[in-house]
């Protein structure tokens, strides 16, 4: 500062940051109203008689040393994220793993989480790399819940509102006996058809059995080695097959069993497995009407002793 003297007074001139009739206070560049934060764009430090921007962490200054530049970590080292994706976000980075994995940070790589360590199923838990699957206890009578996760009672009540002529038998939940007994009659010219969802973790046992009125004629759908069976019998043929993906994994399959003109389709999941050829109707109709006994996952009687050998 300068000092000029006066008439019994003096009067000081201050440097720049200082102000007070003696230079004795420090002007707050930071908090001028008339210059918002020292004009920094982040920080503003005020020293004596002074003051300077500077940056937060993961940012640059530039060279007007007002303004702050965001540093881009992955582009300056590409491999500070290991295995992980590098995502860089304002003044810091990221390191992401795909869906089911956990980042790392001493092995700079992503680990697989293990969620049936955190209870995440009422019942079984499986789980793989990347994620997981729940399962319920379809012998004890329970099924996977909408939510993926919880199991539900399944129900063994049939519904008794259908429109189709049926008798029903309900006898057991296993593959020990007959589960359920269906009786169709229908015009000559119908082709026998059945779609139906099922879930087991046996390898062997009965999924359908179709006879005619008189036994002469069968078809048997079956699991062995945890695949489609297929069986059929009647005036024109005899034949077995075996095909498809292993199923007895404990989740709902959708079969389908069509009979076409020439031939009868096996679909799982919409899926063609099996196409056998036939040379003419698998039922023989009788007096004009086609009579079809069918049950599931059991046979009606004694008949194993007809069955085609492997």
């Amino acid at each position: 500062m300068s000092c000029k003297d006066g008439k019994a007074s003096f009067t000081c001139t201050c440097k720049p940051g200082w102000q007070g009739e003696k230079c004795e206070f420090d002007i707050n560049e930071c908090k001028d109203p008339s210059n918002i934060n020292g004009g920094c764009s982040q920080i503003c430090d005020n020293t004596p008689g002074s003051y300077h921007c500077s940056c937060k962490s993961g940012f640059v200054m530039l060279s007007n040393k007002k303004d702050c530049k965001d540093v881009d970590e992955c582009s300056l080292k590409p491999s500070i994220c290991g295995t992980a994706v590098c995502k860089n976000i304002p003044g810091d980075f990221e390191c992401e793993c795909p869906e089911g994995y956990r980042y790392n940070l001493k092995s700079k790589s992503c680990e697989d989480i293990d969620e049936c360590s955190e209870n995440m199923c009422a019942q079984l838990c499986v789980n793989y790399p990347g994620g997981y699957t729940c399962y319920c206890d379809g012998k004890k009578g329970f099924k996977l819940a909408q939510d993926q996760k919880s199991c539900e009672v399944v129900s063994v009540c049939l519904p008794l509102n259908l429109n189709t002529k049926y008798e029903l038998l309900y006898l057991a939940e296993q593959f020990a006996g007959v589960v359920l007994y269906l009786k169709f009659r229908l015009p000559e010219i119908s082709r026998f058809s059945a779609e139906f969802d099922f879930r087991t973790y046996d390898s062997e046992g009965v999924i359908l059995y179709a006879e005619s009125i008189d036994h002469s004629a069968w078809l048997l759908i079956a699991l062995r080695g945890g695949k489609i069976e297929v069986q059929l019998k009647n005036e024109h043929t005899s034949k077995i097959t075996t095909g498809g993906d292993v199923i007895n994994n404990g989740l709902w399959n959708m079969v389908s069993v069509e009979e076409l003109e020439h031939s009868i389709s096996i679909k799982i999941a919409k899926e063609a497995v099996m196409d056998i050829n036939k040379p003419g109707p698998l039922f023989k109709p009788e007096n004009g009407l086609l009579e079809t006994k069918v049950y599931f996952a059991g046979f009606p009687r004694k008949v194993e002793s007809e069955l085609i050998k492997p």
